[in-house]
């Protein structure tokens, strides 16, 4: 299927709508690397940290303005030729390229900022599973590969239809590879925790917002606090029960009363 020549192969809308929401993605995919490496690279009081970010918007940006380009011709000429000609060769080739140089200072950048030697306090993955996917959803390795396949692939054999399959699977690539970082984020007070925060502040989010896992209280404990609860009801009401008892076997009470009745008799009497 995607061995045959490009003149036979017909550039549909939906194609065309499909070029447009990869280029779009990709730029999206670029910026969230670019604002989290101006945190991860020293924050806003750090020179390398702006530098790294204007460098990677500045290429994603660029590549995101080709892009466009290229979608434009496209939908103009509906052909996939058209990217065989030199002009449209070179607009394309611009666009995959900046993205290239993006995707690898994203990669170098956050693999040297979130080393393990800067930030001690960052859970190390256990396991050669846990650590391919940070290594390639983590840090952004995923996305320098496929990105430097289509670069290549375009490059080599732009008249060929080598390249639209990577273009077809690159959009996805980059959209689950920030959903994949999105979502193994732990949350505090609605907010996600990356990798770089402490680790004394992961720990508070487990006891101050929603846990990761549900824990549900055990009967026995329930039970223990039930008795415990009862206990201290029982305490109480046998300490007002002694305390009434000794104030009513107090002396002092009798001889109160006494007083106060013969005073009520003379009282009487006088009026009397």
């Amino acid at each position: 299927m995607f061995v045959v020549s490009l003149e036979v192969i017909y550039a549909t809308p939906v194609y065309c709508i499909q070029y447009l929401i990869s280029v779009i993605i990709i730029l999206i995919a670029q910026l969230f690397f670019a604002r989290r490496l101006y945190t991860v690279c020293g924050g806003p009081t750090s020179i390398t940290s702006r530098s790294v970010s204007v460098v990677v918007f500045f290429c994603a940006f660029v590549a995101f303005v080709f892009g466009l380009i290229s979608v434009g011709q496209l939908f103009h000429q509906r052909r996939l030729t058209a990217f065989a000609l030199p002009f449209m060769e070179i607009i394309a080739g611009i666009s995959q390229g900046f993205a290239v140089v993006a995707n690898i200072i994203i990669f170098i950048a956050m693999y040297w900022s979130l080393r393990p030697a800067r930030y001690p306090d960052i859970p190390r993955p256990d396991g050669v599973f846990e650590n391919v996917a940070m290594l390639f959803v983590g840090r952004g390795l995923i996305l320098v590969i496929i990105q430097l396949a289509y670069f290549i692939t375009f490059v080599v054999t732009p008249g060929k239809s080598y390249w639209i399959v990577i273009q077809m699977v690159s959009p996805r690539i980059y959209a689950n590879t920030i959903l994949g970082v999105l979502i193994t984020r732990e949350v505090k007070l609605g907010a996600g925790l990356n990798e770089e925060v402490s680790l004394s502040d992961r720990q508070d989010s487990r006891s101050d917002d929603l846990p990761s896992v549900l824990q549900f209280r055990s009967p026995k404990g329930s039970r223990q606090s039930l008795s415990f609860s009862q206990q201290v009801e029982n305490d109480r009401g046998s300490d007002i029960g002694e305390g009434s008892k000794s104030f009513a076997d107090d002396p002092n009470l009798e001889s109160i009363r006494s007083r106060c009745s013969g005073q009520h008799v003379y009282d009487k009497a006088s009026l009397s």
